[in-house]
């Protein structure tokens, strides 16, 4: 039997887009001129891929099913990052964080009773606004 962590949720996961089918994974990307690092679901990733796994950490003060969500590939936790007036996640963070802010790791899982295997994702800050 898998472990679980938080609310039923596996220790190790990964998410998929529901507007396009792809995996969200770590990404390089060096189509904006630099050596880019983050997470996206641009390219067709297999379900196995390292680049995609993700570990479930328990928040430490906030009830289930919040947790933040650890990058297997680059050990950095994933946040909400806002440039240009366009947010985003990203996985820059090298230890969670539960202030609310935007700099905050933490995520809220939303179980949707018509759709198994499916979860709406909100950063705490967005699950406020």
């Amino acid at each position: 039997m898998a472990a679980t962590t938080v609310a039923g949720l596996l220790k190790y996961m990964t998410l998929r887009s529901t507007a396009n089918g792809k995996y969200m994974h770590y990404l390089w990307n060096s189509e904006f001129g630099a050596y880019y690092k983050g997470m996206g679901c641009k390219l067709s990733m297999d379900l196995v891929s390292p680049f995609v796994k993700l570990e479930v950490v328990p928040s430490a003060t906030g009830p289930a099913p919040l947790a933040h969500l650890h990058c297997c590939y680059n050990e950095k936790f994933l946040k909400l990052v806002e440039m240009d007036g366009i947010r985003f996640v990203f996985a820059p963070a090298d230890e969670p964080t539960e202030d609310g802010e935007l700099k905050s790791t933490l995520f809220d899982f939303v179980f949707l009773d018509d759709e198994p295997n499916t979860v709406e994702l909100l950063h705490v800050l967005a699950a406020r606004e």
